[in-house]
């Protein structure tokens, strides 16, 4: 099963706006399951991933790290992660 983990702080205005692009994503795809985790609450899961700040997106199989981004991605980079590390289309 393929998911996307999105690590966020409750401070971090970019993980809001990453959030709404990962909303997208759920409907646009939805055999990939989507999580957010505060790395606040959930310190020894970001560790695990190498999380160092939020938003840093984690885009798993079953729970191997596939590919992980630090920062904000828009829409179209989330797609073409998903179609390269996936090997899904829409």
């Amino acid at each position: 099963m393929y998911k996307i983990v999105q690590f966020v702080s409750p401070t971090c205005s970019s993980c809001i706006i990453q959030k709404n692009v990962l909303d997208i994503i759920s409907k646009k795809y939805p055999s990939i399951q989507i999580e957010n985790i505060n790395i606040f609450s959930n310190y020894d899961k970001a560790l695990l991933y190498g999380v160092k700040g939020a938003p840093t997106v984690v885009f798993l199989d079953e729970e191997r790290s596939l590919k992980s981004h630090y920062g904000f991605l828009p829409l179209e980079a989330v797609e073409d992660i998903i179609s390269k590390v996936f090997n899904i289309t829409e």
